[in-house]
């Protein structure tokens, strides 16, 4: 259970981080 919950939380921050970048 835990390692999908990170698995997603990784995801989310690697979308991120470009839009971050970029606004």
């Amino acid at each position: 259970m835990m390692q999908v919950i990170l698995v997603k939380y990784l995801m989310m921050m690697i979308t991120l981080q470009p839009n971050l970048r970029l606004a």
